[in-house]
């Protein structure tokens, strides 16, 4: 050992030591009966850190889960266990770190601080991308703040708003071409597996000696009911010895499997044409049920997008073959091409009422929902040059999904809709050229003070707030003098007695730019009552009456005029 070193001994975590089940009887294993998987466990017996914290953070997920917050599907509570543990490592290397300076450390929730959670989300700013630190904060916020014991201060911090950093991605429609390529690529694949799958189908469950083609049907039905077939005769009845001496024996799995069961790129084709006639969302596609049949050309998807909130995440979508597309024929399809997979399924003791599912590759059973990323990029029947993006595509379906009216949908999404959406960008901001362009003529119409010169305009001291006035005693609607009674000085804009002159413009542009400031102090509805009106008129007559030179030096002399503008606006602006 060098001159001027101390041995240091390795730092000891004093929570190490082995749990005395007497002290603490609360369970790491968290059961969880969720919608798409009723015996969830959330295990955290594996889980870095001490377990007293873990038995806190069970705690905590025990009464997540009983809130009408907590998680109802599988992927909400695996992000939540990602989240749980990245806290769960970083509060065990905290203690390690720094086991004896006031503050530094915690193994137990209830000594859990404002500081530590500042500290927490310092750290995951400084390891994660903006969007992970977010969510990362926000799951584990989610679960602690139901643990019972947990300090007030940081009950109060943890109640305190994140910031969302939701990101607004344009989104560009495909163009009219790219999206009935995609279509009609997709509907060829449905029509296709429905014409091999639905009168298989049919051909297994009738008796085989009815049919025209007994082996078949008996290897069909072998199929059905054991999932496999068990002779050379029915290999051969389906031809699968075909392709034995050539491919793989997953590649045998496959013919066989996909005599009578759908393929991944099919189910995909699918999801893609449920999005092309209806401009569904991905997610109510993936959980759809089979569709309610109410009579021959109309069926009805009860549809769920959880994220919507328990108040309308439910809704029934009616499909109708009154357009040219037949979509309720296409959705009857779809279900009489999945529905051997669920007679599978039912057999097995599995029973589900999903309308999308796939036969995995090799044989090796079901999965409702669509196939992984990686495997859809893989789809052949896409076209070449093209990728099937969903949110491209609901935006690119005539009179549906986005597109519907705005009272289809509730004013904070349709806003986010238009917001994301470049053509619906540019056709609203057209649409606001053409209404302020419509509303400036009005104004010039509505407009009448003339335009003098200095020298031909009325004496100051008949000057108004905005103008000069050629005969203040008698007002032209009332006869009466414009004191009597209360006149508010913009009424002047639409006075036949009133007139303008080159000095009034700085007091014209003071009286533009308060406006302009009570636009953004006033709400929109006041604001637009009150003085929308007058403000485009006061506008019209700046710009129509004076050049840009001339408002360009009087906005110089604007200041002065500023508390005059004010003390006149006192009596229009609601105390």
């Amino acid at each position: 050992m060098s001159r001027g070193r101390r041995a240091i001994l390795p730092r000891q975590r004093a929570d190490r030591a082995a749990p005395n089940p007497a002290q603490d009887a609360r369970p790491l294993v968290v059961r969880l009966t969720l919608e798409d998987n009723p015996f969830y466990q959330f295990d955290l017996t594996g889980m870095p850190g001490c377990e007293t914290l873990r038995r806190d953070v069970a705690e905590a997920i025990q009464g997540w889960t009983a809130s009408s917050s907590g998680g109802r599907r599988s992927a909400t509570v695996r992000s939540t266990v990602t989240a749980i543990t990245n806290f769960l490592r970083w509060a065990d290397e905290l203690t390690t770190e720094c086991p004896t300076e006031e503050n530094a450390g915690f193994t137990s929730l209830s000594e859990f601080t404002p500081f530590h959670w500042l500290r927490w989300r310092e750290h995951l700013s400084a390891t994660l991308t903006e969007m992970g630190a977010f969510m990362f904060s926000s799951r584990v916020r989610a679960v602690i703040r139901y643990y019972s014991q947990l300090q007030s201060a940081t009950r109060t911090v943890l109640r305190q708003r994140l910031g969302s950093v939701k990101k607004q991605r344009k989104i560009e429609r495909y163009t009219p071409d790219e999206f009935r390529l995609i279509r009609n690529a997709a509907r060829k694949v449905v029509q296709e597996a429905h014409a091999r799958i639905h009168p298989a189908y049919l051909m297994a469950l009738q008796h085989p000696d009815s049919t025209e083609n007994p082996e078949r049907a008996r290897a069909l039905r072998e199929l059905l009911t054991t999932g496999s077939l068990q002779s050379t005769a029915a290999m051969l009845a389906l031809n699968a010895f075909v392709v034995r001496s050539n491919y793989n024996r997953a590649t045998l799995y496959n013919v066989i499997t996909y005599a009578l069961y759908p393929k991944p790129d099919e189910i995909y084709a699918c999801a893609v044409m449920l999005a092309c006639q209806r401009g569904l969302n991905l997610a109510p596609i993936e959980a759809a049920p089979m569709p309610t049949t109410h009579e021959p050309g109309i069926v009805q998807l009860d549809l769920d997008k959880p994220r919507r909130g328990p108040r309308s995440r439910f809704w029934p979508e009616i499909i109708s073959d009154t357009d040219d597309a037949k979509s309720a024929r296409l959705v009857t399809m779809i279900e009489e091409i999945t529905e051997p997979a669920r007679h599978r399924l039912a057999l097995l003791g599995q029973p589900t009422d999903r309308l999308l599912i796939r036969a995995l590759q090799g044989g090796k059973g079901f999965r409702t929902g669509l196939p992984p990323n990686p495997q859809r990029r893989r789809s052949k029947w896409v076209p070449r040059g093209l990728t099937v993006d969903f949110q491209r595509l609901r935006r690119s379906v005539p009179d549906e999904g986005v597109q519907k009216q705005a009272s289809d949908h509730d004013p904070e999404t349709y806003l986010h809709y238009v917001r994301t959406d470049s053509e619906l960008v540019r056709e609203h901001q057209a649409k606001a050229v053409e209404g302020l362009e419509r509303a400036f003529v009005r104004a010039k119409e509505a407009l009448n003070v003339r335009l003098l010169r200095d020298d031909q305009a009325p004496p100051p001291n008949q000057d108004s707030v905005l103008a000069s006035c050629e005969d203040p005693d008698r007002h032209p609607a009332t006869n009466a003098p414009c004191l009597d009674g209360y006149t508010d000085f913009l009424s002047c804009l639409a006075c036949p007695n009133a007139a303008t002159a080159p000095r009034h413009l700085p007091r014209q542009l003071a009286a533009l730019q308060m406006l302009d400031s009570l636009r953004n102090t006033l709400s929109a509805d006041t604001w637009e009552r009150r003085f929308a009106t007058r403000y485009i008129m006061l506008r019209a007559m700046v710009d129509t009456y004076y050049t840009d030179d001339e408002r360009l030096q009087a906005a110089d002399h604007v200041s002065p005029f500023l508390p005059l503008i004010r003390a006149a606006l006192t009596h229009e602006v609601p105390q």
